[in-house]
């Protein structure tokens, strides 16, 4: 926690409608964080609500090994041939350009 920062103790629904509450991230080796709160509208109050907050890291470790594959031929692409680091969980691969020789496909689509 930064101490220029003041710590935010509650907000309303207006706070978030008029887009001024936000989350910081301050911790580079955590990449899953969380809000635990209670809801009141001085009615009703529901307690220990939690508000997930997922951290993408702002730079991804890929190692690309490469295949091999017999002409005619398939290889299943491995985690020893093609793997990110720190969290596989949630990166995805986007294709910029098809294979010129062959065919990508995606098993169980």
């Amino acid at each position: 926690r930064k101490k220029d920062r003041p710590t935010v103790t509650s907000f309303s629904q207006a706070d978030v409608d008029g887009r001024r509450i936000a989350y910081i991230h301050t911790d580079s080796n955590h990449f899953l964080d969380q809000i635990n709160f209670t809801v009141s509208n001085d009615q009703v109050t529901i307690v220990e609500q939690q508000f997930f907050i997922v951290i993408y890291p702002n730079e991804i470790g890929v190692i690309i090994r490469g295949a091999e594959v017999v002409e005619g031929g398939k290889t299943v692409i491995m985690t020893t041939q093609l793997d990110v680091e720190p969290s596989r969980s949630h990166v995805k691969f986007f294709v910029d350009e098809d294979p010129r020789h062959g065919d990508l496909i995606l098993k169980g689509s």
